[in-house]
């Protein structure tokens, strides 16, 4: 027990509150009667009787006595209740600090970084996952506090805001750095002509388990990626014979394909009227966004246009750096902050007549570093369909969730035949997909309608 934390001596009066209420002559009492007219104040018989014991009681529980006689030497039980009730504030307030400084010495640990990168990159990787950039830093840092068992984050760092503060910048920068390796990894698989299934090995890395959910997902990002790398005419590492194929047709805006087809030496809307007829159909969704093409036959890469789709920029010949925004690779620098630049859009969607790339003299909104901003409104677009099929379907038979998950489907089907690998799809086997996995697929959503 520490010394007393309140300096008093019960006879003492400092001229205010310790004087007496009467006034006059105080007569000396004897031991027997002083201390009867106030309970709470100890006398010394009784002080003497309280230091017998806590010199038996510190004996008892090896603890030094002298602190006990300064707590029973305060003279009375409200003193000393004070004295507690301040000795407990200094327990809890060292308590806390130990606590916080354990706390910021874990945010600092690799093992917790490592813990927490494998989390979240299954949260990238949910094949329900609502966005990517936009909005995405505050709804999973709110996600990670609702659940942090998942994530082995201790709850008491919610309740100090710098830890808060620096905990989100943490997250923050690993889901930028997850976002970067989903790049690459997806550059990667369209150069090495990889299937959508060992790039989901790939992209899984053994994080989380992969079904074919997964693949559908990833194969509408890769789409994207083509779209946007086309759209960009970045072709430092993909020439645009690697990147284009017939089945983009339908996605590439109009000022898109009349600056690629040139460069491909094709006619991209003849070529749109032979694979569909003269009912070319966009579904009503402004071009250079990845549409369905329902009711379409699928069409293989080599099926029209551009036969050779060299690996290497190299390889092409063509003068791909000219036209479209031209902004170098940004995957290593800090991209895709959250939401997408709207300086240009004021707030308002992109015009039909505008790509979003700087074609035709129009402002650039998806520079190099925007890619994941693309995919978010591509896959709000996605939605936007989906909700259309539904809704036009007066049988009631294809709800919401079925039109998506047909929409995502497609988008697999088609990457599996522009990159079919070794055409063995693999088995998936009855595997117990973890808890935890199961919480973030199913939970990690916002803006649902």
């Amino acid at each position: 027990m520490p010394h007393s934390a309140v300096s008093h001596s019960p006879g003492s009066s400092d001229g205010s509150l310790e004087e007496p209420v009467s006034a006059g002559v105080h007569r000396q009492r004897t031991d027997s009667g002083a201390g009867l007219g106030d309970p709470t104040m100890l006398t010394p018989s009784r002080t003497k009787r309280l230091k017998m014991y806590a010199r038996k009681v510190a004996e008892e529980n090896d603890v030094p006595e002298q602190g006990l006689f300064d707590f029973v030497d305060t003279g009375g039980i409200y003193y000393m209740l004070i004295d507690l009730k301040v000795c407990m504030m200094k327990i809890d307030s060292t308590r806390k600090t130990t606590i916080l400084a354990d706390i910021k010495e874990l945010l600092n640990s690799k093992d917790f970084k490592s813990g927490l990168q494998n989390r979240l990159t299954a949260c990238l990787l949910s094949p329900n996952l609502t966005a990517y950039v936009t909005d995405t830093l505050p709804n999973i840092s709110s996600f990670i506090k609702e659940n942090n068992s998942i994530f082995k984050v201790p709850l008491s760092l919610f309740e100090d805001v710098q830890l808060s503060g620096i905990f989100v910048t943490v997250v923050s920068d690993l889901l930028c750095s997850i976002r970067s390796n989903m790049k690459s990894k997806l550059l990667a698989s369209i150069r090495k002509r990889m299937s959508i299934m060992d790039t989901a090995k790939s992209l899984a890395h053994g994080c989380i388990e992969v079904d074919a959910a997964h693949w559908n997902r990833l194969a509408f990002l890769r789409r994207c990626l083509r779209i946007f790398m086309i759209g960009i005419s970045d072709h430092k590492m993909l020439s645009l014979k690697a990147l284009y194929s017939p089945s983009l047709i339908s996605s590439l805006h109009s000022a898109v394909r009349a600056r690629i087809g040139p460069k491909l030496g094709i006619d991209i809307d003849s070529i749109e009227r032979e694979m569909y007829g003269d009912e070319v159909d966009h579904d009503g969704v402004p071009d250079g966004l990845p549409v369905t093409n329902e009711d379409r036959e699928m069409h293989n890469t080599g099926a029209a246009g551009v036969a050779d789709n060299g690996d290497s920029a190299e390889t092409d010949g063509i003068d791909e750096n000219s036209g479209g925004s031209g902004d170098v690779d940004q995957d290593y620098d800090p991209e895709d902050n959250e939401g997408v630049d709207t300086t240009a859009l004021n707030g308002r969607p992109l015009h039909p007549d505008d790509s979003g790339f700087g074609d035709n003299g129009k402002p650039i909104i998806f520079s190099a570093g925007k890619f994941w901003n693309f995919v978010d409104i591509s896959l709000e677009n996605v939605r936007k369909i989906a909700k259309e099929e539904a809704a036009t379907d007066q049988g009631g038979r294809t709800g919401y969730e079925t039109a998506f998950r047909q929409i995502q489907v497609e988008y697999f089907q088609q990457d599996l035949a522009e990159f079919p690998g070794n055409m063995v799809i693999p088995k998936l086997l009855a595997t117990n997909t973890p808890q935890w996995q199961t919480t973030i697929q199913n939970t990690l959503l916002w803006n649902e309608d």
